[in-house]
């Protein structure tokens, strides 16, 4: 396949939330989106068409759940490539999966942790697009993003590793990681992409 084809096969979903229901509110998840579709679709650098760029702000989690299988369902094909790329508040779910908050995420009021039932788990995700032979890229601007491994015990420089050999064991999919921390950190709301 040309790097043409290659190109043509991607999609890219951008998704963002600011703004929650019981969650503390974000300020610059917006301008997060707009300089992502910028560097993939609107510079002179860019090599993707907008017409492969899906941007998504404020949705709630069944909203994202729709977005992933409407991509499924509509353009995914073996061999496509999916960017996927998220700003807006993360969760640890367990010690083996992370939870993308969108706006309906909920805390709990005693304990102030974020109810795993209300946020998209990346197992979701990956378990949906594993139907079809997809390659993903996943690009996270979230507190304890690095935690999107299954062993949160080893260094963050392995958990890349980590994660991207037990998805290839597991689906024989090509797999790609950029985040904004480690699993302990959280990221600063300061305006650009962290």
């Amino acid at each position: 396949m040309n790097p043409e084809e290659l190109l043509g096969r991607a999609t890219i979903i951008a998704v963002g939330c600011d703004h929650y229901e019981h969650l503390k509110t974000l300020s610059n998840v917006r301008e997060d989106l707009d300089r992502f579709k910028q560097i993939m679709c609107g510079s002179k650098y860019s090599v993707y068409k907008e017409s492969q760029y899906w941007q998504r702000y404020d949705i709630s989690s069944t909203e994202l759940r729709e977005l992933i299988q409407k991509y499924l369902f509509e353009r995914s094909a073996d061999q496509d490539i999916l960017v996927l790329f998220f700003s807006g508040h993360g969760t640890a779910i367990g010690r083996d999966d992370f939870g993308f908050c969108m706006k309906d995420a909920i805390l709990h009021p005693e304990e102030n942790v974020v109810l795993p039932t209300s946020v998209v788990k990346l197992s979701e995700i990956i378990g949906t697009i594993r139907i079809k032979d997809v390659s993903l890229i996943l690009i996270v601007d979230s507190c304890y993003s690095g935690l999107i491994s299954n062993a949160v015990e080893i260094s963050f420089e392995d958990m890349s590793g980590e994660m991207s050999s037990s998805l290839v064991a597991s689906s024989g999919n090509l797999f790609g990681l950029i985040t904004s921390c480690t699993d302990l950190q959280q990221t600063k709301d300061i305006g650009v992409i962290s």
